[in-house]
């Protein structure tokens, strides 16, 4: 609740009933205020109290929110150094663990070309992030892959957030009559378990796993940010049920490996990161299906249901599926939208599910049932979430007053 202030009556001149303007005491530093007399040692222990009550407050800020950090940050030159400062953006990701979704990467036609836009979840995360020639592959761990043109072996890893980009060596120009898809990750990833937490490694080496298919043989190759190259291609041998080859989804990460969508009448192919080994997973509940990180797969079923499943692994490495839930999309769909239009799914821990259809994007809330529409224009035919911590760049107003090497941080 807002505090009450006394409105101050003894200003001459004002006019008589009216009240006057309230009296306000300015304090510059909200950290420095003590009940004691300045120079004590009560004093100094006062102030690193309140200090440490301010970072605690200001931990619990939500991370979907990023503006809240910004208007904390203008509080007072402290708060601004405070948020500023490496110590607080590792506390902020380890006390909440989940970075938030701060947008989606959309691949949409717009005429004969691909182009990937951005849409954002909070207005405090604007990047220019319209990729006109571009297709959006895969994000993770901070990063984002883009592949140039729909059919080019050429790619560039970004960082949104920090704004870098790496321009990878080009693939072969085989790969062009090859169906193919990447994915990118953390290159902890493909060491033992618990190397990595992922909650703020964007500064940290990655690696980028391209997988094709040819006839009868599954291609394989990496490219490592500590290397600067790819590796030599491997290869394992497959029986592909038809002519689609590798699909353009985005991958999925599971544990210690990546599944990448495959022909459909034949399921995924597991690539084990730390082994490296690859391997065939022939039974799908539903075809098409869409799965993401954790092992959480999406469909679309006749064009009126939406299923919802979860992917299980025992000890000695079988599949298992389990069906979560089933939505009727007659139900919940907004009037006007054609269930044929549903052309695309995706879904997304702690939004739901997104479905991207012609002229629309739309979030399917799975606790309400509620559907929100995101964004409109456009024919989509991929959508992947980005999800980040995200601290605004405070820098320069943070080393005002005291500069610090670590003063500006994204």
């Amino acid at each position: 609740m807002r505090n009450r202030i006394a409105p101050n009556r003894r200003r001459t001149g004002a006019r008589e009933g009216a009240l006057a303007r309230p009296h306000f005491i300015p304090q510059t530093n909200p950290s420095a205020a003590a009940c004691h007399p300045p120079g004590s040692s009560d004093d100094a222990s006062s102030m690193v109290l309140l200090e440490e009550l301010v970072e605690e407050v200001l931990l619990r800020l939500p991370p979907a929110e990023p503006a809240s950090l910004v208007r904390a940050a203008l509080v007072c030159k402290p708060w601004c150094r405070l948020i500023s400062g490496r110590r607080f953006r590792r506390r902020f990701c380890e006390f909440h663990r989940s970075p938030p979704v701060l947008g989606y990467f959309c691949n949409k036609f717009f005429f004969t070309d691909s182009v990937t836009c951005f849409v954002p979840a909070s207005p405090a995360f604007p990047p220019r992030a319209d990729q006109v020639l571009c297709h959006a592959l895969d994000a993770r761990h901070g990063r984002v892959l883009l592949r140039r043109k729909p059919q080019s072996p050429r790619l560039t890893v970004w960082d949104p957030v920090a704004g870098d980009r790496w321009e990878l060596p080009p693939l072969s120009d085989a790969w062009n009559k090859r169906r193919w898809n990447a994915a990118v990750l953390c290159a902890a990833s493909a060491a033992s378990a618990g190397a990595c937490d992922h909650l703020d490694c964007r500064e940290k080496p990655f690696l980028v796993v391209c997988v094709g298919s040819g006839r009868r043989k599954i291609y394989l190759r990496i490219y490592s940010s500590e290397t600067g190259s790819w590796t030599e291609p491997t290869f394992a041998a497959w029986t592909p049920g038809n002519e689609n080859g590798v699909f353009d989804m985005a991958p999925a990460l599971m544990g210690n490996s990546l599944y990448f969508m495959v022909d459909v009448a034949f399921g995924m192919l597991r690539y084990d990161l730390v082994t490296r080994e690859t391997s065939m997973i022939d039974s799908l509940p539903v075809q098409p299906m869409k799965l993401v990180d954790g092992g959480i797969a999406v469909a679309i079923e006749d064009y009126c249901r939406l299923s919802l499943w979860s992917m299980e692994m025992s000890p000695n490495g079988d599949i298992k599926w389990a069906q979560l839930r089933v939505i009727d999309l007659n139900k919940v769909l907004p009037a006007g939208v054609l269930l044929e239009d549903a052309c695309y799914v995706a879904y997304a821990r702690g939004v739901g599910i997104l479905a991207g259809t012609i002229g629309r994007l739309l979030n399917i809330d799975l606790e309400s049932d509620k559907v929100k529409t995101l964004y409109k224009g456009g024919f989509f035919h991929g959508i992947i979430p980005y999800t980040s911590f995200y601290i605004p760049v405070l820098g320069s107003v943070a080393a005002v007053e005291e500069p610090r090497p670590d003063a500006s941080v994204a």
